[in-house]
């Protein structure tokens, strides 16, 4: 996880100054004036404010027909997904951390799901849905 800090006072043995720090993981990744921040990192001004840059969706899988639909992006309790195909046939949703981590798995026939997400800690994640041999994927926000 990655996090933009906006406006801090930066201090070292001799001098100290203004600065945005940013920070990927743990480690610090550049100190500046006027970072630009990184599509889905999360944003810290030093008064305290939280804010997340923009994410963009971009739809990798050509041969769906409907595209996976998520709502409400960013979510705090439960996330809807609307599958893109409306058979009875058994689809897997599993939910991965933006490590990569296998955070929830869920089998359904269903075409709309809610999912309870209220034990995930906030964060990015991809959600990935397999359905008739085809997987499609998207990401959101858990606040």
């Amino acid at each position: 996880m990655s996090i933009l800090i906006r406006g801090g006072t930066v201090v070292n043995h001799d001098h100290s100054r203004r600065a945005d720090v940013l920070i990927e993981g743990e480690t610090i990744a550049a100190v500046g004036a006027a970072i630009e921040a990184p599509a889905g990192v999360e944003t810290i001004d030093a008064g305290g404010a939280i804010s997340y840059s923009q994410i963009i969706r971009i739809d990798i899988n050509a041969a769906s027909q409907q595209p996976l639909l998520i709502y409400p992006n960013p979510a705090r309790t439960t996330l809807n997904v609307n599958l893109p195909a409306q058979t009875q046939t058994q689809t897997l949703i599993e939910i991965y951390s933006s490590a990569g981590a296998l955070v929830k798995t869920q089998n359904t026939a269903n075409a709309l799901l809610t999912l309870d997400i209220t034990a995930l800690p906030a964060g990015i994640y991809t959600i990935r849905v397999k359905q008739n041999g085809t997987t499609s994927t998207s990401e959101f926000v858990k606040f």
